[in-house]
């Protein structure tokens, strides 16, 4: 299990870079009922990670094994090649795709609007997540895991530390709101603010060395 932690952590944490999602996070600790908006924002974003693992899961344990005993779909070389193609493909996206300040702006005013109910603060960490990079990242995880062959057990250990340390961004604002005061706060604003304007291409070049990554391995 440790070696396969070793392998899905690094992925997890790639996943993780959501500038957006830290920015809404600090935004909602910032305004009304801070803590009761932010942690379910938290919550939606915590629910749609393990949503997308799970799916990603099921998808696996499902072809992992045929009646004949062949290799599943998810434990072959090919399958490693699209996923490769798949996060080089991305970078690809982050590189030359540049989010527009304006519409990012815009998502942020809205949140602390009088007008939501409290409750739709889950649907928006769900929303949120839905439009990361995560997913792209969350099938190469659950293909290392595939690969491993691990029991149920320790693939359950390794879900729960990958949806924990891909939904950081939404996390690590509501617990530092808990513990740590406003200096935290601050510092966190700081970090996203430079993230908000540099993760795309540190994402993007991640992810590239991720694809090559599997690419050479796959052969």
């Amino acid at each position: 299990m440790w070696d396969l932690l070793a392998q899905t952590i690094p992925l997890a944490l790639v996943g993780a870079i959501s500038p957006l999602a830290l920015m809404g996070a600090l935004v909602l600790l910032a305004g009304y009922r801070p803590l009761l908006r932010c942690g379910l924002f938290t919550a939606g974003v915590i629910t749609m990670t393990a949503i997308f693992f799970g799916v990603v899961y099921v998808a696996m344990k499902l072809d992992l094994k045929g009646a004949s005993g062949s290799q599943g779909l998810m434990s072959s070389t090919a399958a490693q090649v699209v996923i490769a193609a798949f996060l080089i493909i991305s970078a690809a996206f982050f590189f030359f795709r540049a989010p527009s300040p304006t519409s990012q702006q815009k998502i942020l005013d809205r949140l602390n609007s009088p007008r939501i109910p409290t409750i739709a603060y889950f649907l928006v960490g769900v929303v949120m997540m839905w439009f990361s990079a995560s997913f792209v990242v969350i099938i190469a995880i659950v293909h290392c895991m595939s690969v491993a062959g691990l029991p149920f057990q320790d693939n359950l250990v390794v879900l729960l530390v990958a949806v924990l340390i891909t939904a950081l961004p939404a996390l690590v604002p509501f617990v530092s709101a808990l513990v740590g005061g406003d200096r935290t706060r601050h510092l966190l604003e700081r970090l996203g603010l430079w993230m908000t304007h540099n993760g795309r291409y540190i994402l993007g070049a991640l992810l590239l060395v991720l694809g090559v990554r599997n690419l050479v391995g796959a052969f």
